[in-house]
């Protein structure tokens, strides 16, 4: 059997026009054809940045070296792991 397919597909750069040789199909059974895509091109240029998150409501970490002291922008509940001992603290008002 001599099978002639046209095949158009958007993003796949192929041959309109192929032909292909194909063994008669058994009594009842389908021939599927399916475009074989060829290698993977450059990355491409990178997205837009996405809208900014939902604020986190509960407790946030920190980390230093040493005993907590002031930290700019906790709040009480928040976990602050010492990192020179491996001591937890949870920090207050």
């Amino acid at each position: 059997m001599h099978l002639h397919v046209d095949v158009h597909a958007p993003a796949i750069d192929v041959h309109p026009m192929h032909t292909v040789d194909v063994c008669p199909p058994a009594d009842g059974a389908d021939v599927i054809l399916a475009p074989v895509p060829g290698p993977h091109g450059p990355p491409g240029p990178e997205g837009p940045e996405g809208p900014p998150g939902i604020p986190g409501t509960g407790p946030s970490w920190w980390f230093g070296h040493g005993p907590p002291d002031t930290i700019p922008g906790s709040k009480p509940g928040d976990r602050y792991l010492d990192e020179d001992t491996g001591d937890i603290y949870q920090l207050g008002d």
